[in-house]
């Protein structure tokens, strides 16, 4: 195990536990870093915006958690951790006057992201083609993309349309 894969226990559950705390220390405000659906511990590299991270807001299996991807927000399935964030977490700050601050990106994802991994592995089929900026080979594969980080990274920019991000994935965010 490294350092990197190790989880201490850190989590939303435990901020509400301090909370009263945090008060105390003359905070208004807490800024959280990213707490959205991510395969790291860092969370900036999003496999999905729309939901919490299960490690940080649900005690259950989170693999049992993870509910189909679709962008449409009229599908989207709440889990128990989105629940907790919505239903625990906000009503703990606001009943404590904090404000909540949080923090993440909006212009890349992680490349687990299902619409990144269909983008992938579909190409030019994927509804998703268009969300990022793929290189495709003379077949039409995929070889390479647009990354934050760098050149075929781990962290997939979303395509940019005059300044702003693409159709897809401002729908999205």
């Amino acid at each position: 195990e490294t350092v990197f894969e190790r989880r201490y226990g850190g989590d939303l559950q435990g901020v509400v536990y301090r909370l009263d705390h945090i008060k105390k220390l003359g905070a208004s405000a807490i800024w959280l870093c990213p707490i959205f659906d991510a395969v790291s511990l860092h969370k900036y590299d999003a496999t999905d915006h729309r939901h919490i991270d299960p490690y940080l807001a649900w005690p259950g299996s989170p693999d049992e958690l993870s509910p189909e991807f679709t962008p449409e927000a009229d599908h989207w399935v709440w889990t128990p951790a989105d629940h907790y964030f919505v239903e625990t977490f906000l009503p703990a700050t606001r009943d404590r006057d904090l404000h909540v601050i949080l923090d993440g990106v909006w212009n890349h994802v992680g490349t687990a992201h299902p619409a990144f991994r269909d983008a992938r592995d579909r190409s030019k089929a994927s509804p998703y083609f268009d969300w990022f900026d793929l290189r495709t080979d003379d077949s039409g594969s995929v070889i390479g993309w647009r990354a934050w980080d760098r050149r075929d990274g781990d962290l997939p920019a979303f395509r940019q349309v005059d300044g702003d991000l693409a159709p897809g994935p401002k729908a999205y965010v």
